[in-house]
């Protein structure tokens, strides 16, 4: 049995099942209730004593934990053994984001809390109410949250771990900020009364009530001009010619930094960009960026008020969490057998010697894959309306590069007309009737989301929930060209993904069951690799709530942000040559990839695609099946790579292939 510490029983105090983060604190309280947590640890285990004034080291032997060992390390190396005990509290206390965060690693490897792709968290079935003190046979932890709040409202007599995190929590004013007034009115009396039982909770109590900072005093740093991406740097960027934007970004910030200000965009745009920064945003972007104000425009046109991709907040964890299931890898295990089928039917279309265009051909029969799978109907008829639609909304509201009326032309007022007939085939398919003993999917948890809190997912706005998975899949499309470019392009590499093909299909196409990361380890590689070169989402753009300091730089609120995550990709420091095609780069001992903030395809952030286990072993199986079934040629073999960057990231309409033999039969 293993004792939870103090500061990982206050983190998931302080966690809050509605927004998936923290309960609303000023960073430097935050960074007192850390503090204070490690310094309970360390009085705990007898390593340091303390009194209402002063600390005092009994013993420097490490304790063999990475979350207090530092701490106590730098009490033992002090000096000046008269330092008050505010002292170690705002010392301790600048270290607190990593000590929460690794806090949160912490419970989420031990299973007591999970943590989604977009950062958000959440307790697990571990956590039980009626266990006190330990992980018991690590099966299950005691929900500290419920015992403490259960404490204060009654008059059961608290341990005395219980009064110390009460003690401290009262100290740094989680109650007040976590309870209503008229509720907290009615349990001061009590939290003060037990904050007083403890010498240690006392103690801390006036260490960190003595040292709380203003917000200004605590972020103030020298105003420094960041460096300026002028005309002449895009006019003269080589990758940014030929559509490459992950390069160009990443060319900007070896020649400018992490932060610069875009000058050639209409309004001022700040460009964030490298792994420190990438995993900085992952953190904390919640407190300072935005997603709504990009795409408004976006979502007028389409005739809905909010999204999954505007919302923030409680309201974007909560739709996330509706959205999970649908999304997960687990669909296309399920599912496999019809995805086989969906690429035997289009490849089959592929005849032998005739050219195609490579990224059309990867859009049909992706979609179609995502279609099935997400909705368990077969739309694939309104894909072309469906898309181009999309693509020109992108162009006029997002991008700005075509003037407004270009969504309202006849062309596109009958695609809109189309749209409204693909919800209603959306709607027709997923009857109780035709539903039942049906695997679940997509669809189905959007629509009982609807009908269990139609304020918060009104019919105005169901429609585009309904296909945000059909426009995923255009985004996964253009993964897999990416991907068909880099089969043809490298042969000694193919040569690999046959012979694993080989082995996962030798004899038929594998099920779900059959199908595990170590059999398809390098289509896995090989399409990180593909990701690595060719983010089909480039950027995120954000608008700027809070002012936040970043690298030196301060950014101000009410701005735009652009948060050039791909920039790493490219970037020497964390991959070595990274224009190279080395699928070797993810295997020990490099693992290149493992590096926070490094390797970022879906994004950063509380916005990472919902997806990304999805989206990897579809491609994968997709990847294995090309290589194992078809021989295939560029069309004309000199053809290189030519990138069209809006509204996303895809090989340009040159980019053609032919079949030159059928290798295995085709699923059929």
């Amino acid at each position: 049995m293993s004792t939870l510490t103090f500061l990982e029983e206050v983190t998931m105090v302080l966690l809050n099942e509605d927004t998936g983060g923290f309960e609303p604190l000023s960073d430097w309280r935050m960074s007192c209730v850390a503090a204070g947590a490690v310094l309970m640890d360390l009085a705990l285990a007898n390593r340091i004593d303390t009194d209402l004034e002063s600390l005092i080291l009994l013993d420097e032997t490490p304790l063999d934990d990475d979350l207090l060992d530092p701490s106590l390390a730098e009490i033992a190396a002090e000096t000046d053994t008269n330092r008050p005990i505010q002292y170690w509290v705002e010392r301790i206390g600048s270290r607190a984001e990593d000590l929460v965060h690794k806090s949160l690693e912490r419970l989420g490897s031990r299973g007591i809390i999970r943590s989604d792709e977009g950062g958000f968290w959440a307790r697990t079935s571990k956590v039980r109410r009626d266990k006190v003190g330990e992980l018991e046979g690590e099966d299950f932890v005691r929900d500290v949250r419920q015992r403490i709040f259960s404490v204060i409202h009654s008059d059961e007599i608290p341990d005395p771990r219980e009064i110390s995190i009460i003690s401290l929590l009262n100290a740094c004013e989680v109650f007040v900020t976590r309870l209503d007034s008229v509720e907290y009115e009615e349990v001061a009396e009590r939290v003060e009364l037990l904050s007083r039982m403890d010498l240690i909770g006392q103690s801390l109590a006036v260490a960190v009530q003595a040292t709380f900072k203003s917000p200004v005093t605590s972020t103030v740093v020298p105003r420094r001009d960041p460096p300026r991406i002028g005309f002449w740097d895009c006019l003269l960027s080589k990758p940014l010619r030929s559509g490459n934007l992950p390069e160009f970004f990443a060319e900007q910030h070896c020649k400018y930094g992490p932060v610069a200000v875009l000058k050639p965009v209409k309004k001022k745009t700040f460009v964030i960009s490298g792994a420190e920064v990438n995993a900085m945003v992952h953190r904390r972007g919640r407190l300072f960026l935005r997603s709504k104000e990009y795409i408004e425009e976006f979502q007028k046109d389409w005739g809905v008020s909010r999204s999954v991709a505007s919302m923030d907040g409680a309201e974007h964890f909560r739709m996330r969490k509706v959205m999970r299931d649908g999304t997960a890898r687990t669909v296309v295990e399920d599912r496999v057998q019809e995805l086989y089928e969906i690429f035997g039917r289009h490849v089959s279309n592929w005849s032998v010697g005739k050219t195609h265009m490579g990224e059309y051909a990867c859009q049909a029969m992706v979609g179609e894959q995502v279609s099935i799978l997400s909705t368990s109907s077969d739309i694939s008829g309104y894909f072309d309306d469906l898309f181009i639609l999309e693509t020109r909304m992108l162009l006029v509201n997002v991008f700005g590069l075509l003037p407004k009326f270009m969504t309202r032309t006849p062309s596109m007022n009958r695609k809109r007309k189309r749209l409204l007939e693909l919800y209603a085939a959306i709607h027709s398919a997923h009857s109780p009737a035709l539903r039942e003993g049906m695997r679940r999917d997509f669809v189905d948890d959007i629509f009982e989301l609807h009908a269990e809190d139609p304020q918060f997912l009104p019919e105005t706005d169901i429609g585009f929930a309904l296909i945000a998975a059909l426009i995923a899949g255009h985004y996964a499309g253009s993964v897999l060209s990416f991907a068909l470019y880099s089969i043809l392009t490298e042969p000694e590499i193919v040569e690999q993904l046959r012979q694993e093909a080989e082995n996962l299909f030798a004899d038929g196409h594998a099920s779900h069951e059959e199908i595990k990361n170590e059999d398809i380890d390098v289509a896995l590689r090989f399409v990180m690799e593909v990701m690595r070169l060719y983010c089909v989402i480039p950027v995120h753009m954000r608008h700027v709530m809070n002012a936040q300091i970043v690298e030196g730089y301060e950014i101000p609120p009410n701005i735009d942000c652009m948060v050039a995550y791909t920039a790493s990709h490219y970037l020497e420091e964390n991959f070595k040559d990274p224009l190279k095609f080395d699928i070797d780069r993810y295997l020990p001992p490099r693992e290149e990839h493992k590096k926070p903030g490094a390797f970022r395809p879906f994004g950063v952030g509380t916005h990472t695609c919902l997806g990304q286990r999805f989206v990897e072993l579809q491609m994968a199986m997709n990847v294995l099946l090309l290589v194992h079934h078809l021989d295939l040629e560029m069309v004309p073999k000199s053809y290189k790579l030519k990138i069209t960057p809006f509204p996303k990231l895809h090989p340009n309409k040159r980019f053609k292939f032919r079949v030159t033999n059928i290798r295995n039969p085709l699923p059929a």
